[in-house]
């Protein structure tokens, strides 16, 4: 696109709106009920299993994007997998699809206060389920994600900017059911409290990773399998005092790892609600910018810091806690920027230069798995900083081009080139004269 070009936002016209009929609309009505029941009921596992499936089968209905259907569906298998359990999983899937199904309803109907119903049928069912009214509240927990989103939508907000109106949305949420907790626990929200649960829960986070020590040595003795050595090495690495300092570690980066898992289900309720819009027949509200994930040029060069600040400085304390949080923040978002320059390097590389992107990758997935997201990140960022002094230098040169060295818009005549015209024209005229 040309540089200052701006688009128009498809939301403002009313009228050409493609709205869906009512009709379209009610399955994703209840996909949306169905979700929200969920974090009422996800400790019972028989529910989550259910609910999951049924979520999965939405999922795939509302979609029809196979790239896209993938994407939501792993990012909620994987808490299946790692927990062996369906219950956050369904929560997670549900959470998605609540905010996605959500802010499709808000902006596909002419008349959006018409939805509120649905938030509204759900908190009924629910409290005819569990007869409590304060547990019923919680199926309204991604109800601030998806008034959101809907808004950065209409508004016609860039992709990441999006994603960042549902974070902010979950992060609502977050707070709220913090003060809920803290109220009902403790009867007040003061500092002092705060500090002292959470002293008190690394505290038991400790003892209960010793106590599964023992219990691990215990095994292995009964067995015959303990000897000498590994218990010493269990006990040598699993001290109160390495644990300790773990734990330590974890509550540091809790602020980003929260923040993390929320960016991750708010960048995939963004993507249920584009692909929804294809589904409907509203695909030309999806404008470039909508789609498109880009990071801006600044957090590029804060990550590029605090990656440097993280591996290099060995440091403790606030100053370094603050790297860390910021360092983990930006890590998914530059992971996909990172990811798509890879794959545009390799479909538009040939021979050797292909074989070897394949060689370095495979290579660090066979050294450190974990390693491709920082390496992919990396890169990432270093493909927005360089791609911003291209189109600096670029720009620049355009402007060179057009006689216009000032910086102005390139694609606008410059004042100098007016006043040209201007005397060329009142040379036409007294050469008419003449004549």
């Amino acid at each position: 696109m040309p540089f200052g070009a701006e688009i128009e936002n498809p939301w403002k016209n009313k009228d050409a709106i493609p709205y869906p009929s009512v009709i379209r609309l009610l399955p994703i009505a209840i996909i949306y009920i169905l979700a929200a029941l969920v974090p009422v009921c996800f400790m019972s596992e028989t529910f989550s299993l259910i609910a999951y499936v049924a979520l999965c089968v939405g999922v795939i209905y509302a979609v029809r994007m196979p790239r896209i259907v993938i994407s939501v569906l792993l990012a909620s298998f994987v808490p299946v997998a790692l927990m062996q359990s369906f219950a956050i999983g369904a929560l997670v899937l549900s959470i998605v699809a609540a905010t996605g199904s959500g802010a499709l309803l808000l902006t596909s109907t002419r008349s959006p206060w018409r939805t509120v119903i649905m938030p509204m049928i759900a908190y009924v069912i629910a409290f005819v389920i569990t007869r409590d009214a304060y547990l019923s509240c919680l199926t309204l927990i991604a109800l601030p994600g998806a008034i959101l989103l809907a808004i950065a939508t209409v508004t016609g907000q860039r992709r990441t900017g999006a994603i960042c109106y549902a974070l902010g949305g979950f992060l609502i949420s977050v707070v709220a059911l913090l003060a809920v907790y803290f109220i009902t626990t403790y009867g007040s929200i003061d500092r002092d409290v705060i500090v002292t649960h959470f002293e008190t829960q690394r505290e038991w986070l400790v003892d209960v990773l010793l106590s599964v020590r023992d219990q691990m040595i215990d095994a292995m003795n009964e067995q015959g399998l303990g000897g000498g050595e590994t218990v010493e090495l269990l006990e040598s690495y699993m001290n109160r005092d390495l644990l300790v300092n773990l734990i330590a570690m974890i509550y540091n980066v809790l602020p980003a790892l929260v923040i993390v898992v929320c960016s991750i289900m708010a960048f995939e309720a963004q993507s249920f609600l584009c692909a929804a819009y294809c589904t409907l027949g509203m695909k030309k509200m999806l404008t470039p910018i909508a789609v498109s994930f880009t990071m801006s040029l600044v957090s590029a060069i804060l990550y590029l810091i605090t990656f440097l600040i993280t591996v290099f400085v060995p440091a403790n304390g606030l100053f370094m806690a603050v790297m860390q949080n910021f360092y983990l923040i930006l890590t998914p978002g530059f992971f996909l920027v990172g990811y798509a320059a890879v794959m545009f390097r390799f479909r538009t590389s040939k021979g050797a230069s292909r074989f070897f992107l394949l060689f370095l990758l495979f290579a660090i997935l066979c050294c450190s798995p974990a390693a491709i997201f920082g390496v992919l990140a990396f890169f990432g960022a270093d493909t927005v900083v360089f791609s911003a002094i291209s189109i600096r230098m670029l720009k620049k040169m355009q402007n060179n081009q057009n006689g216009n060295p000032n910086g102005s818009n390139p694609f606008q005549p410059s004042q100098n080139q007016d006043e040209k015209k201007e005397e060329k024209d009142d040379r036409d005229d007294e050469d008419e004269d003449k004549k």
